[in-house]
């Protein structure tokens, strides 16, 4: 992707682009505006948007999968689950990512996260804590009508795999 490519889709000017990695500063617009730049890989894959695999993480980390713990079934850094799950200006993934996270959560959705030593266990407490203080609804707290849009902390109907939420084939 050239810098010319970058700085059209993030709506900046080449010359913004070109003189930023000599500072040692940019301004916070200008930040926010690359990093919501997607890889032309990724552009081009087929985009959809985020509200059906971020509920479904966010789901997973209410019953105590952290970051960490998901990151593996993915083949992906904990920081990439954390920007699945938290980042604000990521609006769509890959129809790949949104596969992989339905697939996972259909296998996980009723699973215990592994707690066999300190550490996991301190881990799957932290997350279960910071869903709830976050508002995070757990599995099968979303009906099929509200996992593609919107951003509500989950009600309505009790589906799992198979509907809703998790099923195959189900939207977002």
């Amino acid at each position: 992707m050239s810098l010319q490519e970058i700085a059209d889709m993030a709506g900046l000017t080449y010359s913004t682009l070109q003189i930023a990695p000599e500072r040692h500063r940019v301004q916070h617009r200008v930040a926010v505006a690359i990093m919501s730049v997607l890889p032309i890989a990724t552009a081009t894959a087929g985009l959809v948007p985020i509200a059906g695999t971020r509920r479904r993480l966010r789901a997973l980390a209410a019953i105590g999968w952290s970051q960490r713990e998901l990151a593996p079934h993915f083949g992906v850094t904990s920081q990439a689950v954390w920007q699945w799950m938290q980042r604000p200006t990521l609006r769509c993934v890959t129809t790949d990512t949104r596969a992989r996270v339905i697939a996972v959560y259909n296998k996980l959705w009723d699973q215990p996260p592994p707690a066999d030593t300190p550490k996991r266990q301190a881990a799957v407490a932290l997350s279960i804590r910071r869903a709830k203080a976050a508002g995070w609804a757990p599995p099968m707290a979303w009906d099929g009508s509200v996992t593609g849009s919107g951003s509500g902390s989950g009600s309505g109907g009790l589906l799992g795999p198979g509907g809703g939420l998790g099923g195959p084939g189900t939207s977002g």
